[in-house]
């Protein structure tokens, strides 16, 4: 009888190690799953939204430059080539701005982008007729002085909307990697939390148990 009920007592061990130890796996399995599809998203937000936004706010930012650059050339020099290589990067910027409206996730960032493309038609249709007036003798400089200033103002204006764009789009994307790993820490801390509580309830439950083998042997 006596062995019996040891022997009943040791089935329970068992049942309540493997019980234990199956729910500690499976609430581990749940909060990683959750946590890893967590970052899976953000993750593929990053690949295919906040990286190719920076990205793009970074190229726009140096077509801008290189627009300027070019249209200043041809009023310094008269040669009108430089205003055509304007043009091309003029439109590659409009294309890019597209492309930029069509992943950009924030409504109050494509107003912002709405914006810009507005203020950079205004700058480059200025600047672009300006030079071209200047290469072509029909205006000089010297007499036009409000005219060099209307258009480095909106030049001015069109970099400042544009660094606003590009720190933000940095930002996010900064935030969203470090969301990313903070999320595969606290995974991370979970499981050994986890393993730790299982281990703990295992013990204590075996010297119960145990406690109870004890007991029946020496009655």
């Amino acid at each position: 009888m006596a062995a019996r009920s040891k022997k009943s007592i040791r089935v329970r061990l068992i049942f309540f190690i493997s019980l234990v130890t199956a729910f500690g796996f499976a609430s581990f399995l749940a909060v990683s799953f959750i946590i890893s599809t967590q970052n899976f998203e953000r993750l593929d937000k990053i690949k295919n939204v906040y990286f190719p936004i920076f990205e793009m706010s970074e190229s726009n930012a140096a077509k801008l430059e290189r627009i300027a650059e070019n249209l200043a050339t041809a009023a310094s020099t008269g040669e009108t080539d430089f205003i055509i290589k304007a043009r091309e990067q003029a439109y590659e910027l409009s294309q890019s701005i597209g492309r930029l409206k069509k992943i950009e996730p924030d409504r109050k960032r494509l107003v912002e982008i709405d914006r810009f493309s507005e203020s950079f038609q205004v700058y480059f249709n200025q600047a672009s007729k300006y030079s071209q007036q200047i290469a072509s003798g029909n205006v000089n400089v010297a007499s036009d002085p409000e005219g060099i200033i209307k258009i480095s103002d909106s030049l001015q204006h069109c970099r400042k909307m544009l660094n606003i764009f590009r720190s933000y789009s940095l930002k996010n994307f900064q935030i969203t990697i470090e969301n990313a790993n903070r999320s595969s820490a606290i995974e991370l801390r979970l499981g050994l939390i986890m393993a730790l509580v299982t281990v703990i309830l295992i013990s204590t439950g075996s010297v119960v148990i145990t406690s109870g083998i004890d007991v029946k042997e020496q009655e």
